[in-house]
């Protein structure tokens, strides 16, 4: 070969060169930005999570040790600022009547279930489900009503205040399990 092909071939084999590691340099730059990407949502939603999760639904008091039946809560009266439960503990197969009634406040969110149901989905922060009985009780509807059978064990009532804490709310609550 001639010494300006050989010059033009070596200059072809170093643009080549040149524009291989730009490409190898962009690719590198686009991978490390997408695992960064790939990190910060991942982190967000694990701690999105986690913090949905813990400011929800929490089980302040347990169920009784030993299976109830019977009347259980004969119109008895929760007043609170925030939320208030009921917790119970019903042999397997029991039929249980729930009945609700806002007494005052704005309204109150209603969740009936077992402990399971309550257990919160980390990844989206609702519950697992299934629930008996879940809804709002508003002084335009301030009655709810259920009635089933239970496959037992720890149950729970729980309310929750729609307004704030300066909105006081009181629920009275008919229970019986047969």
């Amino acid at each position: 070969m001639t010494d300006p092909l050989r010059r033009k071939h070596r200059q072809e084999q170093e643009q080549i060169l040149r524009n291989k590691k730009a490409r190898q340099k962009k690719l590198k730059v686009v991978k490390v930005a997408l695992l960064t990407l790939t990190i910060l949502v991942g982190v967000v939603v694990i701690i999105d999570a986690l913090n949905t999760g813990n400011q929800r639904r929490r089980v302040v008091g347990s169920p009784p040790s030993q299976y109830q039946h019977g009347v259980l809560v004969d119109n008895g009266t929760k007043t609170f600022g925030f939320d208030a439960e009921w917790n119970f503990n019903f042999t397997p197969g029991s039929v249980v009547k729930v009945k609700l009634v806002l007494t005052s406040g704005i309204g109150v969110q209603v969740t009936f279930g077992s402990l399971a149901a309550f257990n919160t989905n980390l990844l989206n922060g609702e519950l697992q489900g299934p629930l008996e009985m879940s809804g709002p009780l508003k002084p335009s509807s301030p009655t709810m009503t259920w009635t089933g059978a239970v496959s037992g064990g720890g149950y729970k009532i729980e309310l929750g205040n729609l307004g704030d804490e300066s909105s006081i709310a009181a629920v009275q609550a008919y229970v019986e399990a047969s």
